[in-house]
């Protein structure tokens, strides 16, 4: 019994109604490649043109991604039999060449015949086919990322790289990638199809969403094209052509042995490293011919070295290296013997200076608050300061009083401008307040810079360039370059360390910062932190120490401010603190350089409430107040200044923790002398922000390891021999007080040395996982800055790297 047919079941045949949709399709794309190819003989089209007519662009060109799924099947009609007689290759050195001789016959294609051998890179011979039949499209190379034809999508699929992309003069997108395969069964053929299709499809799309994007993948082999358009016959001739040509290369170089697939399955980095291998293969060593009292390794000693191993002549080798070690272990010189060695060298005085220099840039002052914006003239005759800082001072205070835009403006007045809600007010006030903006800050100076005070500035750098070629200026330069001696004091450096006044308590916080602890105690109110008492906070926040880093940190940022102020060369910049009686004489000199300023402490309400000298920068009496000289600060130099205040109150949260002081508060830390020590020091070390003071401190490392040696090995602790990497020529004083804690630190180290109490424990973590602290304890281990003791060498290694508190990101 037969089965019925679907039309017998009253459904129609859907195999027939396919079949014919199929044959309805190719005779449409027959007459489309005909058409395309009437349209060769007139005006011949280049691959974009035939894109275009091929999706019908100019009728379908919607955003989006424009791609056949379907591929039309196009053969050539060319002959291209006696093409492999016109191929030849050469292997020359394992490198691969080819020329190409073409009869009369085979010409009409994109390619001619080739004069000259073309060689193709190492690694890169199974590229051949590909690369020849891809040129007939372009003979700047295939991969084209798409990461740089279209925008970034930060996926995986940036780095995609079909053959090529061609733009077009409407601003869309051709993407081609061409494949080739010696098989002409169309099985095959469409599986290697769909296979580019799905390669980069899902890619091209998410970058299609906004632009025209076509997809044109196109499958060659000798004898026939499977593309996702018609193509003219044209070009399907010069395809298969080229095909035939790339298929003859590989053909003729495997019949002479080549591996034509050697570099197929390398990564780029193989092939560079392959590539490199071989380059050093093919240099030529010659060995050196034997000298006396010179070793050199000769071929005798090389083929020798290849050759089995005699261990009698090892044993004795040996222990003869092992005798000369002792001996020269033996002969070492002492400890003191190299300490002693360094301190006769830094002891010389010859070219050396002694003055006491100091250390921090800027006055250490702590100041009662004041809220006026006011500047007024102040008599200056009288005080301790030089006469030309009185003129200077005089003048600009007078000459801020005279000029009328010279005021800065009240707070009341920007806030008022910031809050308004009217435009047509807020034009008018904005034009008000920028009528004057070139007055200012700004004071004329032109009148009282005479001859000799300018020779006065000049030798505080103000204008220095003008006198550079002057004797008294080369003097002074060679005396600034001077290094300093050993025995020049550093005895206030000692006193400021072991100081406690810093931690006095005032009775309030600065007003700088009221509002912003406002806001941080809202936000721990609202974390519900309930771990930490936010008024230890405050209660730091009142001490001298605050009060004077926060007064550092305001004049600072004003210079900062200050750099990009423009001025004329007989004018100064005169500002005011805005919460504080300190007013800033300031000369710039280009925005990526420095400026020299002045600071003046007029106290003429008595806000001064304490003075520190040395190791700060001095202070000179005028009038009533306090004037400091000129001085020039680079603008890469102003971050721990400006990160003065907060920096104290981290540095104390970290000694506290390294002192085990449990409770924070500024009473307890008081009572603990080295921990004031090292908090007083730290804050110094960053203020001073000296490269050469770190890199002393670094050094300290070594000598740690060293000293962490036992007593008992043949090899002895041996930290004095650091020595010879510490500068002899400190240009620092605090550099020179840090070398003098740290060779007589180290030298009792090595008398007395430390000994671990107990073993280390196994590493182990803590309940959320992180890795603990090793519980080593030591006995004897020194803190070399203050002698005090150290429990543990993670402490040492928090002693080791306190250098690292200057500013690292400081222009070299």
């Amino acid at each position: 019994m037969s089965r019925p047919s679907t039309e017998d079941l009253g459904f129609p045949n859907w195999a027939e109604e396919v079949e014919e949709e199929e044959k309805a399709r190719q005779e449409r794309l027959t007459q489309e490649a005909s058409y395309l190819e009437e349209k060769d003989e007139d005006n011949p089209l280049s691959v974009v043109e035939e894109i275009i007519r091929g999706y019908d662009l100019d009728t379908w060109g919607q955003p989006g991604l424009h791609l056949n799924e379907e591929p039309v099947v196009l053969h050539r009609t060319m002959k291209t039999d006696k093409l492999p007689d016109c191929v030849s290759v050469i292997i020359v050195e394992n490198q691969l060449s080819w020329r190409l001789d073409l009869t009369e016959e085979l010409e009409g294609t994109s390619v001619t015949s080739s004069t000259a051998t073309v060689k193709v890179d190492k690694y890169q011979e199974y590229k051949v086919r590909h690369e020849f039949v891809a040129a007939a499209f372009g003979t700047e190379g295939t991969d084209r990322q798409l990461r740089k034809e279209f925008r970034a999508m930060h996926d995986q699929d940036d780095n995609l790289t079909p053959d090529y992309i061609f733009p077009d003069i409407q601003g869309r997108k051709h993407v081609v990638e061409i494949t080739t395969s010696l098989s002409n069964d169309l099985r095959s053929l469409r599986n290697a199809y769909s296979s580019k299709v799905f390669k980069y499809r899902e890619a091209l799309m998410n970058r299609s969403t906004d632009l025209v994007v076509t997809y044109t993948v196109i499958v060659v082999t000798p004898d026939l094209v499977m593309s996702s358009i018609p193509l003219t016959e044209k070009t399907v001739n010069d395809l298969c052509f080229r095909m035939t040509v790339g298929a003859c290369i590989e053909n003729q170089a495997e019949s002479k042995g080549f591996n034509i697939r050697s570099g197929e399955d390398m990564t780029e980095k193989e092939i560079m490293a392959e590539l490199i291998k071989q380059e050093i293969e093919s240099v030529r060593f010659d060995f050196p011919q034997q000298t006396d009292g010179k070793c050199y390794i000769i071929e005798d000693m090389y083929h020798r070295s290849l050759g089995d191993c005699n261990n009698r002549k090892v044993v004795d080798d040996f222990f003869k290296c092992r005798e000369l070690s002792i001996k020269s272990q033996n002969s070492k010189p002492s400890q003191d013997e190299q300490a002693s060695r360094y301190i006769k060298i830094m002891s010389n005085m010859e070219g050396k200076r002694g003055d006491l220099k100091q250390v921090c840039l800027l006055p250490y002052m702590i100041l009662k608050p004041e809220m006026s914006n006011k500047v007024s003239y102040c008599n200056s005759s009288t005080g301790t300061a030089p006469q030309y800082l009185r003129t200077l001072w005089e003048n600009a205070l007078f000459k801020a009083q005279e000029n009328d835009g010279w005021e800065q403006r009240p707070t009341s007045d920007l806030l008022r401008e910031a809050l308004s809600t009217s435009q047509s007010q807020i034009e008018a006030m904005a034009k008000e307040r920028l009528s004057t903006r070139s007055k200012w800050n700004r004071v004329d100076m032109k009148k009282v810079i005479t001859p000799s005070i300018k020779t006065c500035l000049q030798r505080d750098g103000v204008y220095g360039k003008q006198a550079r070629n002057e004797v008294w200026s080369k003097i002074r330069r060679e005396q600034q370059k001077m290094p300093f001696h050993w025995n020049t004091r550093t005895d206030d450096i000692d006193d400021w360390i072991s100081s406690i006044e810093g931690l006095t308590q005032l009775g309030s916080i600065p007003i700088s910062q009221q509002k912003p602890l406002e806001l941080l105690e809202s936000a721990h109110e609202l974390s519900q932190n309930r771990h930490f008492d936010f008024n230890l906070v405050r209660e730091w926040m009142k001490t001298r120490h605050f009060h004077a880093y926060d007064l550092m940190s305001d004049i600072m940022a004003e210079l900062c401010l200050s750099l990009k102020q423009n001025t004329r060369s007989e004018e100064m910049i005169l500002k005011r603190l805005r919460h504080h009686d300190v007013l800033l004489l300031i000369k710039t000199t280009n925005s990526d350089s420095h400026l020299f300023f002045s600071l003046y402490y007029p106290n003429r309400t008595n806000t001064i409430e304490k003075t520190q000298g040395l190791p700060f920068r001095n202070t000179y009496s005028m009038g009533f107040g306090r004037v400091t000289e000129f001085v020039s600060v680079k603008r890469d130099k102003m971050a721990n200044f400006l990160n003065a205040s907060s920096r104290f109150l981290t540095l104390v949260s970290f000694w506290c923790d390294f002192y085990g002081i449990q409770d924070m508060k500024v009473g307890s830390f008081r009572k603990n002398q080295e921990a004031v020590k090292m908090l007083n020091l730290s804050m110094l070390i960053s203020l001073e922000n000296k490269a050469e003071t770190e890199e002393s401190i670094t050094q300290t490392r070594y000598m740690y390891q060293e000293i962490f040696k036992s007593n008992l090995s043949k090899s002895k602790p041996d930290p004095m021999k650091i020595c010879e990497k510490l500068s002899d020529h400190p240009r620092s004083r605090l550099n020179l007080w840090c070398i003098k804690k740290i060779i007589p630190g180290f030298l009792e180290m090595v008398r007395v040395p430390p000994t671990r109490c107990k073993q280390m424990p196994v590493r182990d973590e803590d309940s959320t996982g992180v890795d603990m602290v090793p519980g080593d304890t030591w006995r004897n281990l020194k803190n070399f800055f203050t002698g005090g003791r150290l429990n543990s060498a993670t402490s040492a290694v928090n002693i080791m790297y306190l250098g690292y508190l200057k500013d690292k990101n400081e222009e070299a």
